[in-house]
């Protein structure tokens, strides 16, 4: 699904697009708007992501990668297009998320 759809449904109706996507495994594709890498430290899990854009200034797809990823996303540009499939966590205030990501080819 594109990224852009995947934000528009969750805009639409965030109770609807929860029932439909929230926990599941998915796969989105889109231009890369971003990326954040950080060694955080003490941080569980998730020390990068890159969010994907749709067609709403203050709205995106947050991708959260773990570290292991990074030499990957280090390769990346913006405006890359891009697929990647993680567990959507829902939609934040100016965001879908989507956790444990790793990159489609």
């Amino acid at each position: 699904m594109d990224a852009a759809d995947l934000y528009q449904d969750y805009k639409e109706n965030a109770t609807a697009a929860d029932a439909k996507y929230n926990g599941k495994i998915i796969q989105v594709s889109g231009c890369v708007g971003s990326i954040w890498m950080e060694d955080l430290p003490d941080s569980p899990y998730i020390n990068s992501y890159i969010t994907l854009e749709s067609s709403y200034v203050r709205g995106n797809v947050q991708c959260l990668f773990d570290k292991k990823y990074e030499s990957q996303l280090a390769q990346m540009k913006l405006g890359d297009e891009v697929t990647v499939q993680g567990r959507c966590s829902g939609k934040g205030i100016w965001t879908v998320l989507i956790k444990d990501c790793t990159l489609r080819i």
